[in-house]
C-alpha cells in the first residue's frame, strides 16, 4: 500500500490577522488538510490546501493558535503533523495609527547568498531590534542585536559559515517582526 508522508518543515509567517503556512511538498500528495484552533480549546476547524502553502485569514490579533497538517495521497492519508503553534501580533488602535507601524518591506540581497546577505527593512520607529537567522528545523544559527531608525535600514549579515540550504531571516522590534526566506549556496 502507498505511504503518504507527514508534512514537515513547517514555516509560519505571522501578521496580526492572518498567517502564511509553508511546508515541504509531500511526494504524491494531491491535497493537504490543515486543522487549527485557539490554544486552550479542544476542537480543530479544518481547511484544505491543494499545494504546500496556505494563507489562513480571519485570525484575531495577539492570540495563540495551534495547528496540524496532514497530506492526502491517492489511496492513503498521512497522520497529522505534531501540533505546533504561533501567536498573531498585536495591532495599535486606529487612533494611534497616524503613521505606519512595525517593520515593513523586508528584502534580502543577494538571495541566494554566498558569503553575506544585506537585509533591508523599513521601520516605523527608532529603537533596538534583533536579527536572527534560523534553519528550517527552527535552530537559531545567528542572532545579532541592531539599532534601527525610523525609515529605511540596511544591515549586512555574514553567511559564509552557514551550510547550503534554506533559512528564515527575521527582524523583531517590540511586538513587530518581519520574516523573509533566504537560500545559501556555494
Amino acid at each position: 500500500a502507498p505511504v503518504c508522508e507527514v508534512p514537515s518543515n513547517v514555516i509560519v509567517a505571522v501578521l496580526s490577522n492572518k498567517a502564511n503556512l509553508n511546508w515541504d511538498d509531500v511526494p504524491g500528495a494531491v491535497r493537504y488538510q490543515i486543522g487549527g484552533r485557539r490554544a486552550g480549546t479542544t476542537n480543530f476547524r479544518y481547511i484544505l490546501a491543494t499545494s504546500s502553502n496556505r494563507v489562513v485569514s480571519g485570525l484575531s490579533p495577539g492570540i495563540t493558535y495551534e495547528f496540524q497538517i496532514r497530506a492526502a495521497c491517492p489511496g492513503d492519508t498521512s497522520d497529522f503533523s505534531p501540533i505546533d503553534s504561533f501567536t498573531t501580533m498585536l495591532v495599535k488602535t486606529s487612533d494611534e495609527l497616524t503613521e505606519a507601524t512595525g517593520l515593513n518591506n523586508m528584502s534580502l540581497s543577494p538571495n541566494p547568498a554566498i558569503d553575506f546577505v544585506m537585509v533591508a527593512v523599513n521601520a516605523a520607529q527608532d529603537g533596538p531590534a534583533v536579527l536572527t537567522i534560523t534553519d528550517l528545523a527552527g535552530r537559531t544559527v545567528l542572532s545579532q542585536g541592531v539599532e534601527v531608525v525610523s525609515g529605511q535600514n540596511k544591515v549586512t549579515l555574514p553567511t559564509g559559515n552557514l551550510p547550503n540550504g534554506l533559512y528564515l531571516v527575521e527582524m523583531r522590534q517590540a511586538a513587530f517582526s518581519a520574516v523573509s526566506r533566504l537560500e545559501v549556496i556555494r
